[in-house]
Formats: C-alpha cells, sequence, structure tokens
C-alpha cells in the first residue's frame, strides 16, 4: 500500500488504544484516492482481528436500504443468525434489536464502506452500542 504506510498505523494506534467509550472514524477524500484500500488493510490486519470479537464489513452505497445493512451486519453475528429469520421483508427497525443485542458486551468494529451521507449513520447508529470500556470504533466514508 504505497503513502498509505502512516495512514494505516495511525488507524492500527486508534482502533487499539484504550478508549473508555466508542469511537467513530470517517475516512474522508474524493473518489479514487484509497479510502476502500486503507480501511480494508486496516480491517484485515491481523493485530485488528486479534482485537475485536466482531469485525463487521458493510456495503452501504448511494442507494441504500436499512434493512440491507441490518442484515449484512447480523450476517456477521453466527450465533444470531440461526434464530432470525433472514429475509428482506423484516421491519428494519425489529432487524436493529437482535443486531444490537448481539453487540452488547462486545468489542466490535463495524465497517460501513461507501457513505454517501452522514443521514445513514444517523438513522443506525442506535444500534449499535456503547460498551463503555469494551470499546466499539466504527469506521464509515
Amino acid at each position: 500500500m504505497v503513502g498509505f504506510g502512516g495512514c494505516l498505523d495511525q488507524l492500527l494506534d486508534l482502533l487499539t488504544g484504550n478508549q473508555s467509550s466508542r469511537q467513530i472514524i470517517s475516512i474522508v477524500g474524493m473518489g479514487g484516492i484509497g479510502k476502500t484500500t486503507l480501511a480494508k488493510n486496516t480491517f484485515e490486519n491481523s493485530i485488528i482481528k486479534r482485537q475485536f470479537d466482531v469485525r463487521v464489513w458493510v456495503s452501504v452505497s448511494n442507494d441504500y436500504n436499512l434493512s440491507d445493512i441490518f442484515l449484512e451486519a447480523l450476517s456477521h453475528l453466527k450465533e444470531l443468525t440461526s434464530t432470525i429469520e433472514m429475509d428482506n421483508e423484516r421491519d428494519e427497525y425489529r432487524l436493529g434489536e437482535p443486531l444490537y443485542k448481539g453487540l452488547t458486551g462486545r468489542r466490535y468494529l463495524i465497517v460501513l464502506d461507501d457513505v454517501w451521507s452522514v443521514e445513514v449513520w444517523d438513522k443506525i447508529r442506535f444500534y449499535f452500542p456503547d460498551n463503555g470500556n469494551r470499546s466499539s470504533p466504527h469506521f464509515h466514508y
């Protein structure tokens, strides 16, 4: 990853530091400069894999659907997927409840890829618990 070594190190430091509450980390910039590559390299880093109980990568896009976001996030919580009816007809807010419960008390990293508007985060942030001293960073860009 040419030119992003310092950024990767900064992200790793932020994500592995001792935080007392949920962190939101945004990677912003023009299209094509490597935001997704930087986030993916961070997400796949062995330090990050050991640091978090749950790691979730969700692609959002400009034409997003809240139910799809929740279903994709829930698919990473394997112990919950068998108890949840995984169909797109589910009410998006009822899908958020098991996500919240599945993340409560766990150290988790959520990457929201290809976010075009802060509106998405405003609609779903309540379903990502702040676990106190078990920091819960999120990326969105």
